[in-house]
């Protein structure tokens, strides 16, 4: 058995996924690499997605399922984490999707010696055909949002990972609890992240999920960013490496509020908002500017085609540049 080899416990969050988790759970239990637990959370959920694990837990002893009253996803994967005490890598799956069954193979294949984390390409996204990159990178790439890389399946860890503040998530924090995780874990580890180059992930595309039904508002967006920064602070002590990430904040920031007001003009509303204020000041601060081409990104963001010039001006006084 190579040192990369061990057993992996894999966590899947389930609420009011009846309809797919007996789907998922084949998909897991068909896996070709065999030493591997599944643990199934069922985070109180109303329909009958919780006995449906128990019915799969009594014909595998593979599978372990926990019941919890509703705490929300973070508190699940919390809690699905503890439970494989055996286990010395941790997996995510999503209880409304599935993995091909090489899944498990693929991840420990690229695993190695010098690694703690290996990421798949998601969705086809690619980092330059690479087989690894910086952690000082991928944690780039997680400030910035600006990838599907900031998801928490399709990736394998090594337990050492995960430590009591991990999942120190409010619930209120309802979307972009993975974002939190996966930064917490880059900056847990020094060494490189590797990359495995296939797809294992089928994601499941669903109009009711949290992330396509869930409103972000500009104060949610503040609050998101409070906890994101705080968690980079109380890992970083230099401060030219604290200001890089702080700009891939200012970045992923300027990019959200593009994304909701970008048929808005600039207002004095949006002015007196904690995010616009502390962006301005994070900019100030930072010396933060965006490259002639950066401009152009923004206008091409806008739908629409002819956008009156006021438009442009006023984006661009918010962001002041």
């Amino acid at each position: 058995m190579k040192t990369t080899d061990g057993k992996t416990g894999v966590i899947v969050p389930v609420y009011k996924t009846e309809k797919y988790i007996a789907e998922c759970i084949e998909s897991i239990l068909a896996q070709t690499y065999k030493n591997f637990r599944l643990i199934l959370v069922d985070d109180g959920s109303p329909d009958k997605a919780g006995i449906i694990c128990d019915e799969y837990a009594q014909k595998d002893d593979r599978i372990t399922v926990i019941h919890q009253e509703n705490a929300g996803v973070t508190r699940a994967r919390a809690n699905g984490v503890a439970a494989a005490d055996d286990c010395k890598f941790i997996t995510f799956v999503d209880s409304d999707d599935t993995v091909t069954p090489d899944a498990l193979s693929i991840l420990h294949d690229a695993m190695n010696e010098d690694c703690d984390i290996v990421i798949t390409p998601i969705n086809k996204y690619l980092i330059k055909k690479k087989t690894s990159i910086s952690n000082r990178e991928y944690r780039t790439i997680l400030v910035e949002g600006e990838s599907q890389l900031n998801v928490l399946f399709g990736k394998l860890f090594r337990k050492h990972l995960f430590n009591g503040e991990t999942f120190d998530i409010p619930r209120e924090i309802v979307v972009g609890e993975d974002i939190i995780t996966n930064i917490r874990l880059a900056f847990n580890t020094e060494r490189y992240i590797a990359i495995a180059k296939k797809e294992i992930y089928n994601y499941l595309m669903r109009s009711d999920s949290a992330w396509h039904s869930f409103h972000k508002t500009l104060q949610y967006r503040h609050n998101f960013h409070l906890l994101e920064i705080g968690t980079i602070k109380q890992q970083i002590t230099d401060k030219n490496e604290f200001t890089e990430y702080l700009q891939g904040t200012i970045r992923s920031r300027v990019k959200f509020y593009l994304s909701i007001y970008r048929r808005e003009f600039f207002t004095k509303e949006v002015q007196n908002t904690d995010f616009y204020k502390t962006l301005v000041a994070d900019i100030k601060k930072t010396g933060f500017r965006l490259r002639p081409s950066a401009k152009v990104l923004l206008y091409q963001h806008n739908p629409i085609k002819r956008a009156p010039v006021v438009m442009l001006r006023n984006i661009l006084k918010l962001l002041k540049i």
